[in-house]
């Protein structure tokens, strides 16, 4: 068989794996996609697809070890380094994440995803005025960016900002009046400015 042909192969296995976890059969995934890559070792899509249901399924190890092998090949891949990152943050490991963040290339630290998650990592470490600085440039590029709001009025919070929290919340119901988050959110800042608790986002 040539390369081809166990390209087109493994690629068919993929989406084999893809239809199997919207269905919830994680087990059937993972084989389908171990069987792709007796075809194609390498194939990025059934790395990426055995990594997301190994994160999905709280391993974030062998997540991460698959993330990076695609990576290594493949640097480019803004979502795979993305769900790096995360597994990263699932770990409290803020230093990594951050590293692989920044290390996107062409462009892609300043995607308003990688800047969120940046942002998130700053509000980690408890460095609120950079989670604001941060989540603010997001907004920037993407208005309607929700939850890049929503982290920014939880940092607002941690400043006493809380009418610009307010803000930000209310800006969440104009892009979305369903957003459940900001209307939970703005009714606990109303009932602690009543003395009731103090203003957390759920």
């Amino acid at each position: 068989v040539n390369r081809s042909s166990r390209n087109v192969a493994a690629s068919a296995l993929v989406q084999t794996a893809r239809l199997a976890l919207r269905r919830g059969q994680r087990q059937k995934a993972i084989e389908s996609c171990e069987r792709a890559l007796e075809f194609s070792p390498e194939h990025p899509e059934a790395l990426a697809v055995l990594a997301n249901v190994h994160l999905a399924g709280g391993n974030q190890g062998r997540a991460i070890v698959l993330y990076e092998r695609i990576l290594a090949r493949h640097p480019d891949l803004l979502t795979v380094r993305l769900n790096l990152a995360r597994a990263f943050l699932r770990q409290d490991r803020l230093d990594d994440a951050e590293r692989v963040l920044r290390e996107a290339p062409r462009g892609g630290a300043e995607s308003v995803l990688v800047l969120n998650n940046l942002g998130t990592i700053a509000a980690g470490r408890e460095d609120y005025e950079v989670a604001v600085e941060t989540f603010r440039r997001a907004i920037d590029r993407q208005p309607d960016y929700v939850d890049a709001r929503l982290n920014l009025a939880l940092s607002l919070l941690k400043l006493n900002e809380v009418d610009a929290a307010v803000a930000e919340l209310t800006e969440i119901l104009a892009i979305d009046p369903n957003d459940r988050r900001a209307r939970q959110s703005l009714a606990a800042i109303t009932r602690a400015r009543k003395g009731d608790s103090d203003p957390e986002i759920p």
